[in-house]
């Protein structure tokens, strides 16, 4: 068997390249044409694998390629890298697949139908008869889900499994719903884990460090690392960049206890050194702020169902007043500190946005 030059490979793949667009594949003809063109297997197996096939194997087809000299493995080849057409689709449904199945079959196929196209009309006919999920997910490209596609989708009993596929595809900014078009869902027959599966999907892990948390749509994030597998900080920033959220997080082992003598020594020595080694770096003018009638600047709080001391510093940065927020905690095996720095002249609002993003952070299994 002769070699595989890099020449008659691009031929043979410049050749299977004309066939048609909108079936994203080798067609009946195209393989045929290759025989018939004295290409050997092995030049044939690499073309199929590269290209796929856009025909499903029927016994009758399998029976005329026989006669046409293709062998068990080309055969076999044929059936492992067969794409996803209309008709397999309506195959497999007729079989009993499951919906989610053949939604995500659709996604990995990129099977899509434009319904302002020529065609429309006839394809129309065919899916007619196919679950709601699979006409969407046929007629939507991925990421285009909205709050009333998913309110179609629960009205038409689709399964959690097709819901989520369909879902997850909104990266990097996941489908929020509020608490009234929750309800509506609720109302309208959703299922509550499956509600409860698309809020989390919005949630940014750091599973190393044992969190998650819910980064609004359009902020953008980042992690990094000073020491590997010790030390880890993710930073959120608002889509001026006009606010910043730190996570900085340490293993440690087992978890201070802020109920103690020796877990309140050991946080106030977290806190001189964050003052110390971050806050004097990068501000200017660094005070702590002491609310009005309280004694301590400390305020007790809790975060991710842990007690957690509050801390607000008033500094400059540029010229520029600004607040600082801290929360001081630990959770077990890691301690973290969350710090947020605004301007002071901003909307008042942004003070409860940045509380409300600290508040969702949760402990998952690292």
């Amino acid at each position: 068997m002769k070699t595989i030059t890099t020449f008659s490979l691009w031929i043979l793949l410049l050749f299977a390249s004309t066939s048609s667009a909108q079936e994203k594949g080798l067609t009946l003809e195209n393989l045929i044409s290759l025989k018939k063109l004295g290409y050997k297997t092995q030049e044939l197996l690499q073309v199929i694998k590269k290209k796929k096939v856009a025909f499903t194997l029927t016994p009758q087809i399998q029976t005329k390629l026989q006669k046409l000299g293709f062998s068990p493995t080309l055969i076999q080849a044929i059936q492992k890298n067969t794409r996803l057409s209309l008709e397999k689709l309506l195959q497999l449904h007729k079989q009993g697949t499951p919906i989610g199945e053949l939604v995500q079959k659709i996604r990995n196929a990129e099977l899509y139908f434009n319904p302002l196209s020529k065609t429309w009309k006839q394809v129309q006919k065919k899916i007619s008869t196919l679950p709601f999920a699979l006409q969407y997910a046929l007629t939507h490209k991925k990421g285009s889900l909205t709050f009333q596609d998913l309110k179609q989708l629960t009205k038409h009993k689709t399964p959690h499994n097709a819901i989520l596929i369909l879902a997850r595809e909104k990266k990097p900014n996941y489908l929020q719903l509020t608490a009234l078009q929750a309800a509506e869902l609720l109302q309208l027959g959703m299922k509550a884990y499956t509600l409860k599966a698309i809020r989390e999907l919005n949630y940014t892990s750091y599973k190393k460090f044992g969190y998650r948390l819910l980064i609004p749509p359009k902020w953008t994030w980042k992690i990094k690392e000073p020491v590997p597998n010790r030390l880890g900080i993710m930073e959120i920033r608002s889509p001026q960049e006009d606010v910043y959220i730190s996570i900085r997080s340490e293993k440690i082992k087992g978890k201070l206890n802020l109920r103690t003598k020796q877990g309140l020594k050991a946080i106030n020595a977290l806190v001189q050194a964050f003052q110390r080694k971050i806050l004097t770096k990068l501000f200017q003018n660094i005070r702590v702020y002491r609310p009005k009638g309280k004694r301590s600047p400390f305020l007790p709080t809790t975060i991710a169902n842990e007690d957690a001391l509050f801390l607000e510093h008033r500094a400059i940065m540029g010229n520029a007043p600004v607040c600082i927020l801290a929360y001081f905690f630990s959770t077990p095996n890691h301690i973290h500190i969350i710090w947020a720095v605004y301007a002071l002249k901003k909307d008042p609002n942004v003070r409860t946005q940045v509380k409300n993003i600290v508040q969702t952070f949760s402990q998952i299994q690292p």
